[in-house]
């Protein structure tokens, strides 16, 4: 019969730590909290896991499981002591609870920034009517070793700190409601290292309002109906910018950007437009994937002269692509002749191959 040891002996005991490391990255707390148990060795090591995912997958309702599993996290990061460079919170906030686990988060929270979070990616989901905001831990916005985060708050209100976050380069928000607008725009001008913002579906603010000088690429998209009617961008060292904006409600969109090198809008035609001269630009993609019904939702209170001023703003980008669609709005309203004098754009048609990649050449905004 084989003997005992070799019964027990788990098939990660004879790799080194770095290996067992590089594993330990992708499991889940529930998965780190089972492994800590085999030995010291793997107590140790799971307790200086460089990545962690803490979720709430299997312990919804099962509110005994679900408590012992929050006490084991209180444990686990109050110990917790090396560097930690990437952790992942998903959670449900239910209010039906014996006890509220907000404090639980916050705590969380502020051991990660303790042991230096590099990136920070948390996904929240409130109840419906939900009426609490959220608001990061203070240790957590001054943290001087995060350099992203990404947050989504669905039904959830969020209070942004006023001071910013000193060393943020890369900045994620997501389907959250927006407590107080201007201190919305204050945090976001007392980010002085940030580069990349990427917003989708903010709601509770009726203006987006960016005054940047770091900021090099930006991404707005709010693609449902929400209370902002208006985009006011203002960076000096904006490079690339997509706006995505499919609302049925009134829109208008001001960008002043001297060094813009990429310009990207699609969904519904805005109602208003105040564009500066990209005298920069190289690649502009105006309502190239747009629906052509959703173009024109609202085309019969467009003004012409905003339909100008688009063309106007992007006639010096060296690659131009142009919805099929929106040309034929266009067309409607002005004879658009006057703009084609040699500029020397390329104008692309709707069968044109992939070109993101031109506008966008260092990829994706983190999500």
């Amino acid at each position: 019969m084989e003997p005992k040891r070799h019964r027990h002996q788990c098939i990660l005991d004879d790799l080194p730590d770095l290996i067992v490391h590089n594993i330990l990255n992708f499991f889940t707390m529930e998965d780190i909290a089972r492994c800590s148990t085999l030995s010291q060795r793997f107590r140790r090591l799971c307790t200086s896991v460089p990545r962690l995912h803490v979720s709430r997958t299997a312990i919804e309702t099962n509110l005994l499981k679900r408590a012992k599993f929050v006490d084991f996290i209180d444990r686990f990061m109050i110990h917790r002591r090396l560097k930690l460079e990437s952790f992942r919170l998903s959670w449900s906030i239910r209010f039906d609870w014996v006890l509220s686990e907000e404090y639980r988060i916050e705590s969380w929270l502020h051991q990660a920034a303790r042991c230096g979070c590099r990136e920070a990616r948390s996904s929240y989901l409130y109840p419906e009517g939900n009426v609490s905001s959220f608001a990061l831990p203070v240790s957590f916005s001054s943290c001087s070793f995060l350099r992203i985060l990404l947050l989504e708050l669905k039904n959830g209100i969020l209070k942004l700190p006023a001071t910013g976050f000193s060393s943020l380069k890369i900045l994620n928000l997501s389907l959250v409601r927006i407590e107080h607008e201007d201190q919305f725009e204050e945090c976001l001008s007392s980010c002085k290292c940030l580069q990349k913002l990427n917003l989708r579906n903010l709601d509770g603010i009726k203006s987006i309002n960016i005054t940047s000088t770091s900021i090099a690429n930006l991404t707005i998209i709010q693609r449902h109906d929400t209370s902002v009617s208006a985009i006011n961008v203002s960076a000096c060292n904006l490079q690339y910018i997509q706006i995505y904006w499919s609302s049925s409600q009134s829109k208008q969109v001001k960008i002043t950007a001297p060094s813009l090198l990429g310009l990207m809008m699609e969904g519904v035609v805005f109602d208003s437009y105040h564009l500066g001269s990209f005298n920069s630009l190289e690649h502009a993609i105006i309502f190239f994937l747009t629906n052509p019904r959703l173009l024109s939702k609202n085309k019969a209170s467009i003004d012409s002269s905003y339909l100008n001023e688009i063309l106007f703003s992007v006639r010096h980008a060296r690659v131009l692509f142009i919805g099929i669609a929106f040309l034929k709005l266009l067309l409607r309203r002005i004879a658009i002749a006057f703009f084609i004098y040699g500029e020397g754009a390329e104008v692309a048609s709707a069968r044109h191959p992939s070109f993101r990649g031109l506008l966008f050449p260092n990829g994706r905004l983190h999500s």
